[in-house]
C-alpha cells in the first residue's frame, strides 16, 4: 500500500533540492497550489494522469517517485503527548512563565507592522499569543501539529483566529502570503538540524518580502542554570547522577533528551546558543536583524512570583533586562531568547 504521508514528504523535499516553490510546481502542472500543498502534506495524491509530469518536474522516476526513497524524518511522537497531555494549559499564568510572556509580548510589538497583517503562529501551542494578536485585529493564523492543542484554541478562544493542524516542516500555506510568522516552539524540538532548516525554510518560504520572522530558542544552559538557582534549597538535582548525565550532555551538544525518572520536564529538545540559532537562521536565507533575552538575567530573583506581583517591583526587574537586553555575553542565562530576522 501506497504510503502518503511519506510520498508528500519526498515531494516536498525533492521540490526543496530544486529551489522550487509550490506555485512553481502547480503552474508547471497546471493545478492549484492548493493541491500541491494537500500532497505534501499527505492528505491526497496525485491522480494518475499527473503523475508522470510530476516525476518529470521532480526529476526522478514514476517509481521513485512512488517509493518515496528519502531519509525518515524525526520522530515527533514523544513531543506530541507531551503537548496533547496539556502541558501548555495555564504555563504562561504561573510562574516564570507569566514573565516569558509578558516580555514576549513587548518583543513582538517592537517588530509588528503599524498596520493590520497576516500572522502565521507557527507551532503556536493552545494559542494564547494567537488570541492576543487577534485581539489587535490581525489576521492569525495558528498552525500546531497537536491536534488536541487546536482543538482546545477552537473550543476556548471561540474562533477569534484560524486554528488548524500543521507541520511547521511542511507547512499548507502559499508562498509570500504572511506578513510576519511566529516560531515561538517548533525549533526547539527537533534535534536534527537539517530537520530545524527545514522549518526555517518553510518560514521563510511563506513570508512576504521584508516580511518579520520571530524566533525564540531555549538556552543551552537552561536545565544547569535551573538546577544551580534552588540547588540546596528546593532540589538537589545536582546531586543526581541521572540529572548531571542530562545537563552534560545539554551542555556538550545541546539534546535535551528527558530521563524517565523525570516525567515532568520537557519533552526531547534542541537547547540553542544565540550564536548557533543566528548562524541557522541565516543559513536558511533569513536576514537576521536584533536578538533579545526573554527572561533575562532577573528570572533567579527570590521569591520573584511576589516581587513581579508589586508593581514598583516589577517595573524595576523590567528596566533592568532592558537594560542589559543587548548585552550578548549574558544573553545565555535567559532561559528563553529571541532572535528576530526578515526575508
Amino acid at each position: 500500500m501506497l504510503d502518503s504521508k511519506k510520498i508528500g514528504r519526498f515531494i516536498a523535499n525533492k521540490r526543496r533540492e530544486l529551489g522550487l516553490t509550490q506555485q512553481q510546481v502547480a503552474n508547471a502542472l497546471h493545478v492549484s497550489y492548493q493541491a500541491v500543498s494537500k500532497w505534501e502534506q499527505g492528505s491526497t495524491y496525485p491522480n494518475v494522469e499527473l503523475l508522470l509530469e510530476l516525476s518529470n518536474v521532480l526529476q526522478v522516476s514514476v517509481d521513485t517517485l512512488l517509493s518515496a526513497n528519502e531519509k525518515e524524518e524525526e520522530s515527533m511522537d514523544e513531543v506530541y503527548e507531551f503537548y496533547s497531555g496539556g502541558a501548555e494549559l495555564g504555563r504562561l499564568e504561573r510562574g516564570l512563565g507569566r514573565i516569558e510572556f509578558e516580555r514576549s509580548k513587548e518583543l513582538i510589538m517592537r517588530h509588528l507592522p503599524q498596520k493590520k497583517c497576516i500572522i502565521y503562529d507557527i507551532g503556536g501551542g493552545i494559542g494564547v499569543y494567537s488570541a492576543w494578536l487577534a485581539k489587535m485585529g490581525h489576521e492569525v493564523h495558528l498552525l500546531d501539529f497537536v491536534k488536541e492543542s487546536i482543538g482546545y484554541a477552537k473550543h476556548h478562544y471561540k474562533n477569534q483566529f484560524i486554528a488548524e493542524v500543521c507541520d511547521a516542516r511542511c507547512l499548507n500555506r502559499m508562498d509570500n502570503s504572511a506578513d510576519v510568522v511566529l516560531l515561538m516552539g517548533p525549533l526547539y524540538h527537533l534535534q536534527n538540524q537539517t530537520e530545524r532548516k527545514r522549518v526555517l525554510e518553510e518560514a521563510k518560504r511563506v513570508l512576504k518580502k521584508d516580511g518579520v520572522l520571530i524566533v525564540t530558542g531555549i538556552s543551552k544552559f537552561s536545565s544547569t542554570t535551573w538546577a544551580l538557582s534552588t540547588y540546596g534549597k528546593e532540589n538537589n538535582y545536582l546531586d543526581d547522577e541521572v540529572y548531571r548525565e542530562m545537563i552534560d550532555r545539554e551542555l556538550k551538544t545541546g539534546v535535551h533528551i528527558r530521563p524517565e525518572q523525570y516525567p515532568y520536564l520537557i519533552s526531547q529538545s534542541y537547547f540553542h546558543t544565540v550564536k548557533g540559532l543566528r548562524d541557522e537562521m541565516k543559513g536558511a536565507g533569513i536576514n537576521v536583524l536584533h536578538q533579545y533575552p526573554i527572561e533575562g538575567i532577573i528570572w533567579f530573583t527570590p521569591e520573584l512570583n511576589q516581587k513581579w506581583e508589586d508593581d514598583k517591583s516589577q517595573k524595576i526587574l523590567l528596566d533592568i533586562i532592558r537594560k542589559t537586553e543587548t548585552e550578548e555575553s549574558t544573553i545565555g542565562m535567559s532561559p528563553h531568547f529571541m532572535i528576530v530576522g526578515k526575508k
